[in-house]
């Protein structure tokens, strides 16, 4: 898979450049399209073929990632009667009442406060939140995915980092695991592979709204990520978020604000770092606003932003808990993002921030093995966490100052670079990097290549120096990867920065967006759109018919 990997990701950065620079007759185009394609299959079989497919198929519940499941299912199915708190006491209470697994040397976290705990030290289970079918219930389904899990892993769940979905998210996904019981094998094993449908949806909305070559080289990307290579199969509505934030960028190329808005919030409802990804719309208005300039579409896009998300968060009042649902998830949201600070494997400003100033104490090969590792780091961080405050003044001061030469769709682009700089997550969720075709689509400049071409090496890397994943506790590898992802990350707020200024008060962003465009034609002779780009509404024509004014 290591070879295969680079071999796919080096060859499709070639064809981009061949792409983006070679003149080609129409058969060319065909052949370019065509090879664009069976490297998205072979990537896909690269990450799920063979062995992968043949235990999907054989196995009681398919190619489950039961770490995964054990945490989503049991959290969505079990929200009324457990709090973000209590997750890991309550399992072992039923371990207890069930296969007693886990004996008196386990180890524990305690999700009050991310320490890892010996197995008596932990907050009992309220088990009075239950009704006792209930329990015997919950009592099955962790015995059950118990024997899901490896050996070798069992032990280890209980040190992860809990259950850390919103409310909302909770409710949907509740009413689902509710209605799939594990003794129904099959059913469990479709709903366990809903989030590979997912992608694929939002794939194929990409090959429809923009074109194939585009839909073909983001799923090259999106199936051999590094951060969640080979994990899109074997979950439970993990990824549920994924194409609702397709749905939101595509209607934002299409100038359906009030739409993208919708799809917007449902992204956010199912997993809240999609806010982060609106932050650089904010600002925009903020200084269309401060100009005096009308706001337009991106006043009418917070508005209904900001309804939808009201709106989702009273149905996760609806979980049975009531808002206090959401303020326990508040406190462990805050809790779980300041850990993610120091722990080597996660993506984001302060997280490269805190690796940089502290390599820990001690080799570590599991979760309790790196805990003093994420306390060292956390604590050479607050030596240097005025260099996080340095650079993000800075980039939102460099933003506002450069905000007047953002094309319509950079705003989009800019988004990534705000969560880069405010967020640390976990690495699945920079699948959403996926979402950088639609707004630098293959076939429609020149601009999109940089940003193309260093998430394929990103890919490549990875593949030679981390061919078993991701999730790994080597501090000097991650390092250079988050080097890499920062450069990735600068190149990108560069790029969208840099355009010449087109006037854009008494514009919509649509006809200014066009301007921009013919601006940039104007300094490559010859350039001219033609084809599926003028079909899927970034002509001249379709522009001004469509965006009308603000």
């Amino acid at each position: 898979m290591q070879l295969e990997a680079v071999l796919i990701s080096t060859v499709s950065i070639a064809l981009l450049l061949w792409n983006a620079f070679a003149r080609r007759p129409a058969r060319a185009r065909r052949v370019t399209r065509a090879a664009f394609v069976l490297l998205a299959l072979a990537s896909f079989v690269v990450a799920y073929g063979d062995a992968p497919l043949r235990e999907a198929v054989t196995t009681p519940y398919g190619k489950a990632d039961a770490w995964g499941v054990f945490h989503y299912y049991l959290g969505a199915k079990y929200f009324t009667e457990l709090d973000y708190s209590s997750f890991y006491a309550c399992v072992l209470a039923a371990d207890l009442d069930g296969r007693r697994l886990w004996d008196a040397r386990t180890k524990i976290r305690d999700l009050s406060s991310y320490a890892i705990v010996g197995r008596d030290d932990v907050v009992p289970c309220a088990r009075d939140r239950f009704s006792p079918p209930r329990w015997s219930a919950f009592v099955r389904d962790v015995a059950t995915l118990q024997g899901i899990l490896p050996e070798g892993e069992r032990a280890g769940v209980l040190t992860d980092k809990g259950f850390n979905p919103p409310p909302s998210w909770s409710v949907l996904a509740g009413w689902v695991a509710n209605r799939v019981p594990l003794d129904n094998a099959r059913a469990a094993k479709a709903v366990f592979n809903l989030d590979l449908a997912f992608v694929l949806i939002a794939l194929i909305a990409l090959a429809v709204a923009i074109n194939m070559e585009t839909a073909s080289v983001a799923a090259i990307f999106v199936f051999l990520y590094f951060g969640s290579v080979g994990r899109l199969t074997g979950n439970f509505l993990q990824y549920l978020w994924f194409p609702a934030l397709t749905g939101a960028v595509l209607a934002w190329r299409s100038d359906r604000y009030r739409q993208s808005a919708f799809w917007w919030a449902l992204s956010t409802l199912a997993q809240t770092f999609s806010l982060a990804l609106t932050a650089a719309i904010g600002l925009r208005y903020l200084w269309q606003w401060k100009r005096g300039d009308a706001v337009g579409h991106y006043g009418r896009f917070v508005a209904h932003y900001a309804t939808w998300l009201v709106v989702g968060i009273v149905v996760g009042c609806l979980s049975g808990r009531g808002p206090g649902a959401w303020w326990e998830w508040v406190r462990k949201i805050a809790g779980h993002g300041a850990y993610l600070v120091g722990e080597v494997f996660d993506i984001g400003l302060r997280n490269l921030i805190a690796t940089a100033a502290s390599s820990g104490v001690t080799g570590a090969h599991s979760y309790v093995e790196d805990y003093p590792n994420v306390m060292a780091r956390l604590a050479a961080f607050k030596s240097y966490e005025w260099i996080w405050y340095l650079v993000t003044i800075g980039a939102l001061v460099c933003v506002l100052a450069r905000m007047k030469h953002v094309t319509h769709r950079g705003v989009l682009g800019l988004g990534f670079v705000m969560m880069y700089v405010l967020l640390d997550l976990a690495p699945y969720y920079y699948a959403s990097l996926t979402l950088l075709f639609a707004v630098f689509p293959v076939n429609e400049g020149r601009e999109g290549l940089v940003v193309h071409g260093g998430l394929m090496l990103l890919n490549a890397y990875h593949a030679v120096r981390m061919p078993t994943g991701y999730v790994t506790f080597d501090w000097g590898e991650h390092l250079v990867s988050e080097i890499l992802i920062a450069g990735l990350m600068l190149a990108l707020f560069v790029m969208v920065t840099r355009g010449r200024p087109v006037e854009v008060s008494r514009m919509s962003d649509g006809v200014a967006e066009e301007a921009r465009t013919q601006l940039s034609a104007g300094r490559r002779p010859g350039t001219q759109r033609r084809g599926r780009q003028a079909r899927s509404g970034t002509g001249r024509d379709r522009r001004r018919t469509v965006a009308g004014g603000p």
